[in-house]
């Protein structure tokens, strides 16, 4: 007698396979070729801002003996990273491009920055050389105007020396002036700063949109008050 077979499908649960804990998902991962052209393709300038770092670097040739000239082309090439198809830092442009040292650039941005400072409370009419300037260079805006102003009061109506500005910082700010920075600069810290920088300059690139401007300078007077205050006991 033939036995009956059974429909086993019908009854028997169908298996479904195991997932290994190891198993990992699959994550796509673009080639190293095209992650390096991501990479260059942030560091390449447009047509704009090529046309824009030649006419600059046209003014710094043709005016490279002053300094509101040379600093204001160079605070526009720094701000805007301009020289990032060629060089790896401003400092290395600087130096490379215009024999020019990292404090002597800083020194022609600092200078220039303060003239545009003071251009608020100073007769357009007046010139400025960078000797004037130097002394204020540091200073908050409101500082540098106090000082400016207590240096033109003491020049009696005549012409400010970078005598008339040293003096005033002094008077108006002693504790700024009794110690000059020892330059001591930690490597972890000259690297979380640079991270820092390269944070704003995004941020400033898209506009303020992933991180506003109040929130920076929030957080900027949060670090400035820790470097302030005294050290808890």
């Amino acid at each position: 007698m033939a036995l009956e077979k059974k429909d086993v499908s019908k009854t028997t649960p169908e298996k479904t396979p195991s997932i290994s804990k190891n198993v990992q998902p699959n994550i796509i991962i673009p080639p190293v070729a095209q992650q390096k052209d991501e990479i260059q393709n942030d560091y390449r300038l447009s047509e704009k801002e090529k046309s824009e770092l030649e006419s600059l670097e046209t003014t710094i040739k043709k005016n490279i003996n002053s300094f509101m000239d040379v600093g204001s082309a160079l605070i526009v090439i720094r701000d805007k990273k301009l020289y990032r198809e060629t060089f790896s830092t401003f400092e290395e442009y600087v130096h490379k491009k215009w024999d020019i040292s990292k404090p002597r650039s800083y020194q022609l941005i600092k200078a220039t920055e303060a003239k545009n400072n003071l251009s608020t409370i100073v007769d357009p009419s007046i010139s400025f050389n960078e000797s004037q300037l130097r002394p204020l260079a540091g200073l908050p805006p409101d500082s540098q105007r106090n000082a400016w102003m207590r240096a033109a009061r003491k020049a009696h109506g005549g012409r400010v020396t970078s005598q008339h500005t040293r003096q005033a910082v002094r008077r108006l700010f002693p504790k700024e002036t009794a110690k000059k920075p020892d330059g001591k600069v930690s490597p972890d810290f000259k690297t979380a700063f640079k991270l820092l920088g390269e944070e704003i300059y995004k941020a400033k690139k898209e506009n303020w949109v992933t991180t506003s401007k109040e929130e920076a300078l929030r957080h900027i007077a949060i670090l400035r008050r820790e470097i302030t205050e005294n050290p808890p006991n």
